[in-house]
């Protein structure tokens, strides 16, 4: 379901399309109780693009992809049935049916596809981690006190309290271009609870703990007072780190509960309901859920790859990580991730959260975009660690077992490559009069085509926020020029000065598509509504073959998932990859350097992240001297 309902790539988050600078001033208020149902900045909807728009859109996107030009003449018929037969009546029922949400106003779905999107996630019954969950890594700070586990795991705490201060007291610094608030406010204490059919969010923003995960053990910290107004002092969370850090903790595998939030959500849902019968249980759950975080404290020996580091952040790397919320890790150096759960927010949420804590950290917010955090008094008292116990019956233990052996094997089947290529990068390709991020995208088809010897369908994400609710839409980024660019460079009939003037329309065409997805003008998000209305209109016997088509499913199969999401704050960025044949490709276009995680699975005899990297390298090189030509 959740694979088909998005086209294999629902997850991917993007950023370089909506990058904005800040100020500090907070020019439209909001009440951070009615965040996510009030538009309090009077955003826009979502538009519904024209019918004909979105079918061209389509049929361009296709063309690389098809065989020959019999095989696109197949499809462009299966279109023009569609625009000359049902498709006018359903895109008139969409426009009907998106009229009827906007009446319903606080209560209704805020764009036209916002149910069918939430039931992708939620409904989505694959486990959590590879499929849906991605990471961050971030760049070290540069402060000597906040050097280490326990000091930066500390400030990091304090300065998240204060972000969720002044999200919840209405004091934070206003975007500069109007974007959407509304998902900032499902941050922290924000759980994903399985359930049967389609899980659910459980909200606790006002939490007033924190819960730690060291070894194989929970524990729960409050680090608000009785009021939810003061953050425990520095010194207090440190010494309340140390008590977790020095209790004694089981090496016993059946404790590793948190291997459970790795199964398929019904299964997971079934043993949850199992498990809570037990009070004990229940209250330990309820501890998790509620938590305005998790904080994985990792007891590693060091001296780890950056591969290791990453797939470690991605898979959990066999600790007990809780997937079904935010969860910061802090390694035993210090180094700072995050595993993200992802259906309630995205990449433009995540980055301007990260933004504002790491510069707080940093230098109490002076250096950052938005300006600082208002300040949290700080109380003192012996930090209060309770332990989360369990009673789990044989049966229970067994599933622990037997959940952590299958993930194990799952996990050791990512194959992650990370690369910081730094040979040159934005400002560079600045000069090189072309988007950064388009230069990007041709040399990942240039090295498809090497690695593979064909082109790949590939979806880029990119930020809808500038909407009310707005989530992300698809850049189909292997356009025509993308695909006549790329041949050439392997074509030795074609001289450079050729390629030189199909790169720079290809980079153009690339920001155009990219533009009309920010506006939400791309095809996929629109032709998912066409296809849902085709399966609720009982006069239909069969979906319109546009739908049926070979090419509609092969080319909603992202073998290339794509998605950047440049920021300062950030070192790694990476996700798992969405098809069994395909990559999955985290990157950044930074200043100074083009950091990229690359994955795919061992098990795939045709796939392999180190190959594809070293193509990537060279792909940029080859762009890069061809801009010179």
């Amino acid at each position: 379901m959740y694979r088909t309902l998005f086209g294999n790539a629902t997850r991917r988050v993007g950023f370089e399309y909506q990058v904005a600078r800040f100020n500090s001033v907070v020019d439209r208020p909001y009440a951070f109780d009615n965040l996510f149902i009030r538009n309090h900045q009077d955003l826009p909807r979502l538009p519904i693009p024209g019918l004909k728009e979105t079918v061209g859109r389509y049929l361009t996107s296709v063309g690389p992809l098809c065989a020959d030009k019999e095989e696109f003449a197949r499809v462009q018929t299966s279109a023009n049935d569609f625009l000359n037969g049902v498709g006018p009546a359903l895109q008139a029922k969409l426009i009907s049916e998106d009229a009827a949400f906007e009446a319903l106003g606080d209560a209704g779905p805020a764009f036209y596809f916002e149910e069918a999107w939430d039931q992708g996630y939620l409904g989505a019954r694959c486990p959590s981690p590879i499929n849906i969950n991605p990471f961050y890594i971030l760049k070290e700070n540069s402060r000597p006190h906040l050097r280490g586990q326990i000091n930066r795991t500390a400030h990091l705490i304090e300065s998240s309290v204060r972000w969720q201060r002044a999200l919840i007291e209405g004091d934070l610094a206003a975007e500069k271009s109007p974007l959407c608030v509304a998902t900032l406010g499902r941050q922290m204490g924000t759980a994903r609870i399985p359930m049967v059919q389609a899980d659910v969010l459980r909200e606790t923003p006002r939490s007033r703990h924190v819960v730690f995960q060291w070894r194989n053990e929970f524990y729960k910290m409050d680090i608000l007072d009785s009021t939810g107004t003061k953050v425990l002092s520095l010194a207090d969370i440190k010494e309340g780190i140390e008590k977790i850090m020095t209790n004694p903790s089981s090496t016993a595998g059946y404790d590793k509960i948190g291997v459970l939030t790795t199964l398929d959500r019904t299964q997971w849902a079934q043993i949850r309901e199992d498990i809570t019968i037990d009070e004990t249980n229940a209250r330990s759950l309820e501890a998790i859920d509620e938590a305005l975080m998790i904080i994985a404290l990792d007891d590693d020996s060091g001296g780890l790859s950056l591969d290791d580091v990453g797939t470690a952040m991605l898979t959990g790397d066999g600790k007990n990580r809780w997937f079904d919320k935010h969860q910061y890790i802090v390694t035993k150096s210090g180094l700072l991730g995050m595993n993200f759960e992802h259906s309630h927010s995205d990449g433009t949420t995540w980055n301007r959260m990260i933004h504002e804590v790491w510069h707080d950290m940093e230098s109490r917010g002076v250096s950052s975009a938005y300006g600082p955090l208002p300040e949290v008094q700080s109380y003192r008292k012996s930090a209060e660690v309770q332990k989360l116990t369990w009673n789990l019956s044989k049966a229970q233990c067994t599933e622990v077992l037997r959940a952590a052996t299958a993930f194990d094997q799952t996990a050791s089947n990512v194959d992650l490559k990370m690369m910081v290529f730094d040979d040159f990068a934005k400002s560079q390709i600045k000069e090189m009069k072309m988007s950064p991020d388009a230069v990007c995208q041709m040399a990942f088809h240039m090295s498809y085509l090497k690695v593979h010897g064909t082109l790949a369908p590939t979806y880029e994400s990119c930020s809808t926020r500038q909407f009310f609710r707005g989530r992300t839409e698809t850049i189909r980024s292997l356009s025509p020029m993308m695909a006549r660019f790329v041949s050439s460079m392997m074509n030795p009939k074609i001289t450079d000065s050729e390629s030189r003037d199909l790169m720079y329309s290809a980079a153009t065409m690339h920001v155009d598509l990219a533009k009309a997805a920010v506006a939400g003008m791309g095809c996929d998000r629109h032709l998912l509504g066409l296809k849902i209305q085709a399966q609720k209109d009982e006069k239909l016997q069969t979906l319109p073959t546009i739908f049926t088509d070979d090419m509609f499913v092969k080319s909603s199969t992202f073998i290339l998932s794509t998605s950047n999401v440049s920021s300062p704050e950030l070192d790694i960025f990476g996700f798992g990859a969405v098809t069994h044949d395909g990559y999955g490709i985290g990157y950044q276009v930074l200043q100074d350097a083009i950091p990229i995680c690359i994955t795919s699975y061992h098990d795939n005899p045709n796939t392999n992240s180190n190959d594809f990297k070293q193509a990537i390298a060279e792909s940029l090189h080859q762009i890069n001297a061809l801009s010179i030509v």
